[in-house]
């Protein structure tokens, strides 16, 4: 028996889970191999009413992760911007020129910004 055999039917035993969990991961802006766990899922399954299910489950999990960036930018807005200019190495004048560029752009900025 391999190692990798417990992980696989584990995995095989929560498709809906993990590929909920893939998409949501990469919703939020983390790579993630999400589309390969999809394929991958999509071949363990036996009928139609499955591929309904994992389309309802990929759609929630990218759904989901997409406002997860939102939602920390919320409540933790200034403290992550900072966060982000000081592990970039960003210059002393980051935070403020990011914050000015959202001033001049505002919705159109965070709108195209996931086409990016």
């Amino acid at each position: 028996m391999s190692v990798i055999q417990p992980h696989l039917d584990f995995l095989m035993s929560h498709l809906l889970s993990a590929v909920f969990v893939a998409f949501l991961i990469e919703g939020a802006g983390v790579p993630f191999p999400s589309r390969i766990i999809l394929i991958l899922a999509a071949t363990a399954l036996t009928d139609a009413w499955e591929l309904a299910r994992l389309v309802l489950v990929t759609a929630a999990g990218a759904l989901i992760g997409d406002h997860v960036p939102y939602l920390g930018g919320k409540l933790a807005g200034p403290r992550l911007l900072t966060l982000y200019c000081r592990m970039t190495l960003g210059s002393e004048r980051c935070v403020e020129r990011t914050v000015a560029y959202f001033k001049r752009f505002g919705t159109a900025a965070i709108v195209l910004s996931r086409f990016s």
